[in-house]
């Protein structure tokens, strides 16, 4: 499923950037996300999904199905709650702008409702408590609230620092996650500065911004504890995840492409050694 996964993601690319941007197919292809196809992780299936859902939105094919599929995402992975808002927010744009019936909101929010909620229930039958799966990420995968500044100094601290216990693959986690939001944060000025020059729609921009700025809100609201683990363990398989990060580069010069590409392409082969050594960053 992942490999067909895989391609599908190509094909959306392929269509969402006109059928001319081949860096974008390449910067996936190769980058993390490439590997992760291959073994059994849900972050290929779950940026399939997503992008599915904002591929249909920007063709403004609201209603059951579109709701069906984006429901069916936030049950794959709970990070694509972060798109759930971020569409409903571009909904509402559109139809402020009479560009859709409320209706449509209707149509598409009913089952992908119902559907988000089903995990959530199923926990709830099971185990008693439907936000168990919250719960139980500070008792076995050690977690621990954080904010942002709390975070970044820990961040800095484990790859400058000379703490015990804190080996390299800790120091080279935290050294990836880092620079891939810095680059994901330049990413998003890059796209808000050239908005002007550009031809797409209001509604879709928002959604792609805000689905990133939720995503990553959300995925850094917690960090494992430094002493069990590398403290943002997984981020990077994470942001890796995230549609917008492959259609937002197409707004740098080429100069920066290439950079970007030898990153993320060193990124992978990075990755693919960790495994290699049987080092997992669950």
């Amino acid at each position: 499923m992942n490999q067909a996964a895989f391609f599908a993601v190509l094909f959306l690319l392929y269509s969402l950037t006109a059928k001319k941007e081949s860096y974008i197919l390449q910067l996936f292809a190769f980058g993390s996300c490439g590997f992760f196809s291959m073994i059994p992780y849900t972050e290929v299936l779950l940026l399939f999904l997503t992008l599915l859902v904002y591929y249909l939105f920007t063709k403004r094919r609201f209603g059951f199905i579109f709701g069906c599929i984006m429901g069916i995402a936030v049950t794959v992975k709970s990070i694509a709650a972060m798109l759930y808002f971020a569409v409903f927010i571009g909904m509402c744009v559109l139809w402020h702008a009479h560009k859709l019936k409320f209706l449509d909101i209707i149509r598409t929010y009913i089952p992908a409702t119902i559907i988000s909620c089903l995990y959530p229930f199923y926990l709830q039958v099971t185990f008693g408590s439907w936000k168990s799966f919250i719960d139980c990420q500070y008792d076995y995968w050690k977690r621990m609230k954080i904010n942002p500044v709390q975070e970044l100094y820990i961040q800095l601290k484990t790859i400058f620092g000379n703490i015990e216990g804190n080996c390299v693959l800790f120091r080279i986690n935290e050294a990836l996650s880092l620079t891939i939001v810095c680059f994901i944060l330049y990413e998003i000025y890059c796209y808000i500065r050239s908005y002007k020059t550009r031809q797409n729609d209001l509604s879709d921009m928002l959604v792609l911004i805000l689905y990133v700025l939720f995503s990553l809100a959300a995925i850094n609201a917690t960090i494992r504890i430094p002493s069990y683990n590398a403290p943002t363990t997984s981020f990077y398989r994470y942001y890796y995840s995230l549609f917008p990060i492959y259609l937002l580069a197409e707004n740098m010069s080429q100069k920066k492409k290439n950079v970007v590409y030898a990153c993320s392409t060193a990124i992978s082969f990075i990755t693919a050694i960790i495994f290699i050594k049987n080092c997992y960053f669950y």
